[in-house]
């Protein structure tokens, strides 16, 4: 690789997106809401945006990041939530619907806590079981 190249990474899981946020970022997100965002098959941006104190209402900062999305000329993005789902299901909820009104396809909502995930928007056991599979893999094991 020449210092111009860009390096490239394959998401083809959840699993995988969410072992790629933290280099996307550059730290770990906790009490967040992370928007994923892509052009074609291409991540163009990724934000952060805190989870709302409970209570509050989810709606205007789920706006004002979809607002952020969308000016970066983005066609899809995936949501994740990274926390208990009572604060973060709202707050995924309120950012999906704002960049679906803004023309943005949302490809999939997650939440992330204590070393696992769920998708909000797939009800597949074989893909996306009910107990959350593991956010971490490991590493294949070599036959002796």
């Amino acid at each position: 690789m020449t210092p111009t190249d860009r390096p490239r990474l394959a998401v083809r899981s959840p699993a995988d997106l969410i072992a790629a946020v933290p280099y996307l970022l550059g730290f770990h997100p906790a009490d967040s809401v992370v928007v994923v965002a892509l052009r074609g098959r291409r991540v163009i941006f990724a934000a952060r945006g805190d989870l709302p104190e409970a209570g509050a209402d989810p709606r205007p900062p789920a706006r004002h990041l979809a607002e952020v999305i969308v000016r970066q000329g983005t066609e899809s993005a995936t949501v994740i939530g990274y926390g208990p789902a009572p604060r973060v299901t709202g707050a995924v909820d309120a950012v999906g619907e704002a960049l679906d009104a803004a023309g943005v396809i949302v490809l999939d909502a997650l939440r992330v806590t204590d070393g696992r995930w769920w998708s909000y928007l797939c009800a597949e056991p074989d893909c996306c079981p009910p107990d959350g599979p593991r956010t971490t893999r490991r590493p294949a094991r070599s036959a002796p």
